[in-house]
């Protein structure tokens, strides 16, 4: 029997491991597919500046699997790989970033500065986040507000069913969000500001796919990191949570893995 490789996933902010197994899909017929389920709940590894405690998880759950592997991260998820790759050689075998929230040059120095007078929220998502609904009087009541909620209406059906089934939980006699706003926001507004910094001598390839109808940070943000850590670019059609909105679309990620291991 053949031995296949594995693919790591590392999840985006606000979702968790289990949100993604529609996406999953394409890259179960090729590889063997590890996922960590949820960053930031261990109180061992409190969420931190630039992500550096989630980084740890990353590498002290891999260092028991066999590796290296293929690390796929999804927006927060693909930094967290890459600071775990530069922490720990030989963890890796490729990097894939899905639209990671790249906060380099002038963006990092902003980042850095709204972090140190107390104003990161207001430049970071957890802006929207923060006031964001997170309980309802049941499970039917939630459903029609995420159907009806712009951000989430983009999912395709089988995603959205996936994120109501792993995104909610009874609660008190209600349903609320099994990720609280609270840690959600927190994970935000600890984005790294020091990519700028990061060694790059022991870094395994990186590709890194970019969503083409609209930059999550900055074009010339993202044009510095694939400079600095001679990453492969990759538009692919979407937005920011192609995952969701087009599963599928791991179909052309499963190919450029291929591509890149051949």
């Amino acid at each position: 029997m053949s031995h296949k490789e594995t693919i790591f996933f590392a999840h985006a902010t606000g979702f968790q491991g289990s949100m993604y197994r529609q996406f999953f899909k394409n890259f179960e017929r090729s590889f063997d597919v590890l996922f960590f389920e949820n960053f930031g709940r261990n109180p061992n590894y409190p969420i931190v500046d630039n992500w550096s405690n989630q980084a740890i998880e990353v590498a002290n759950f891999l260092k028991g699997k066999e590796t290296p592997v293929i690390g796929v991260g999804h927006s927060m998820g693909g930094i967290l790989n890459l600071l775990a790759a530069s922490q720990n050689p030989g963890l890796f075998k490729l990097l894939v970033l899905l639209d990671s929230p790249i906060m380099m040059g002038a963006l990092g120095v902003f980042l850095k500065l709204s972090k140190l007078i107390g104003l990161v929220e207001s430049m970071s998502p957890a802006k929207k986040s923060r006031n964001r609904k997170d309980r309802w009087k049941d499970r039917q009541e939630a459903a029609a507000y995420f159907q009806n909620n712009s951000f989430f209406r983009k999912f395709s059906p089988e995603c959205l069913e996936d994120y109501l089934e792993f995104g909610l939980k009874e609660e008190a006699g209600s349903v609320t969000l099994s990720i609280p706003v609270k840690e959600e926001c927190s994970l935000f507004n600890s984005t790294p500001h020091n990519l700028d910094f990061l060694a790059t001598e022991n870094l395994p390839p990186i590709i890194y796919c970019q969503a083409n109808r609209r930059v999550v940070t900055s074009q010339s943000s993202i044009n510095r990191f694939v400079k600095k850590f001679k990453a492969q670019r990759f538009l692919i059609e979407g937005g920011h949570m192609f995952p969701m909105e087009r599963p599928e679309s791991s179909s052309e990620i499963v190919a450029l893995i291929k591509n890149n291991l051949s």
